[in-house]
């Protein structure tokens, strides 16, 4: 008899508040034999400036930013608790373009902890015409010197496998250094280190923000090896930030 296989898994951060995105995203067909895992995202502005004065590194100022951060960090917190080896995780406001259960079965067999599936870091887009091997990898490095003229501002958290390994690893930086900056920036300094920057620098705009990362983050070596999806899985489907709504709105006027 052969052994059971487990399904692949995806988790979502959702706000309670936004149904209607969880609700078009569920009967995507990307997610066809996928296990599905809602997380309940955190509202930023919710938690008491009292209470979140005592996370480290915490920006009060931006509750948006700071709860984005907090509803990863319960989604790595979900790959534990449910016993997962690994898992896609997405922010809701994303628009599927290839089916989740290749990418997460090419992901955990790249045996690394963390892979970006989506566009804003791979190499090519599902769109173009002279497609790179669906099945390509390239590393993290190598994505980032290619984005070295389009003076991006993000790398984009919308789309990721993390394997347990990796959830175990962010969530203890977290646990003894804090929350602070964002998310995205977090994640990818974790897969470079100090040690890694000297490789990016002819992207000065990546170069720059993953130094600001560093004041605050002292990881000397990469804590997560990691990898590129070459042919993303995940675009951003370009409607307004919840995060960047809810920091403007407690902007001073």
């Amino acid at each position: 008899m052969n052994a059971k296989v487990e399904r692949g898994a995806v988790v979502v951060v959702n706000l309670d508040s936004d149904g209607d995105r969880l609700a078009r995203l569920t009967p995507d067909p990307a997610l066809q034999d996928m296990r599905f895992i809602r997380v309940s995202a955190i509202r930023g502005a919710s938690i008491a400036r009292a209470v979140a004065g005592f996370i480290p590194g915490a920006d009060t100022s931006r509750p948006g930013t700071l709860g984005c951060f907090l509803s990863h960090v319960r989604a790595w917190e979900t790959i534990l608790d449910e016993g997962l080896d690994g898992a896609i995780i997405l922010e809701d406001d994303v628009i599927l373009v290839r089916p989740l259960a290749e990418c997460h079965a090419l992901a955990k067999a790249q045996g690394v902890d963390m892979v970006f599936v989506n566009n804003r870091m791979a190499l090519t887009q599902p769109s173009d015409e002279a497609q790179a091997d669906n099945e390509g990898f390239c590393s993290v490095v190598d994505a980032i010197l290619a984005r070295k003229d389009l003076n991006l501002l993000a790398c984009g958290f919308d789309g990721y496998y993390l394997s347990r390994e990796g959830a175990r690893r962010l969530i203890e930086v977290v646990a003894s250094t804090g929350v602070s900056f964002d998310v995205d920036w977090f994640g990818l300094y974790a897969c470079l280190g100090r040690s890694g920057l000297s490789h990016i620098t002819a992207n000065r705009t990546f170069h720059r923000k993953l130094m600001q990362i560093g004041t605050f983050y002292d990881l000397a070596a990469p804590v997560l090896t990691s990898a590129v999806l070459k042919v993303a899985a995940v675009l951003h489907s370009g409607v307004p930030s919840s995060r960047i709504r809810e920091d403007k709105a407690a902007a001073p006027t």
